[in-house]
């Protein structure tokens, strides 16, 4: 299965939803409580015993929030390496489909010469298209990007 950067960034978003909406709650919850019609010691009790409870929300909301901003970064992490995937995948490529042009030419007598590396490029068995695999391809005379971080 393909990661898929618009996937993760989807569930970022319903995670800071999940996260907003238990903030909301733990508002609303200690709203409520000030808000009964009885005073006296348990209505006390139950306002300290309600803030405490809105307090777990909230760092219930934070830990969604930080979930998100990690899916987020995640997602770009993902997109970046999906499109250096491609490159490398597009250069190896077309460097392999030039080694083994120049080889044929070479054996049907229209070039003198060939470079040695040529050979290597045009046996080269590649990995599946979009692998992961490919962030691993090491080939010479073939300059790839690589990660940046």
């Amino acid at each position: 299965m393909e990661p898929d950067p618009h996937e993760i960034r989807a569930l970022a978003h319903r995670i800071g939803d999940q996260g907003a909406a238990a903030r909301a709650d733990a508002h609303d919850l200690v709203r409520r409580s000030r808000e009964v019609g009885w005073t006296g010691l348990a209505a006390a009790g139950m306002v300290a015993q309600t803030q405490a409870q809105a307090r777990l929300l909230g760092e219930i909301a934070g830990r969604h929030d930080a979930a998100a901003r990690a899916l987020e970064v995640h997602a770009a992490a993902v997109e970046e390496s999906l499109a250096l995937i491609t490159e490398i995948e597009s250069r190896v490529r077309a460097a392999a489909d030039a080694a083994r042009g120049r080889l044929h030419r070479f054996l049907h007598g229209l070039l003198d010469a060939v470079d040695p590396s040529d050979e290597v490029l045009a046996h080269f068995t590649p990995p599946p298209p979009g692998s992961p695999q490919w962030l691993e391809v090491r080939l010479p005379a073939v300059d790839l990007p690589r990660r940046t971080r």
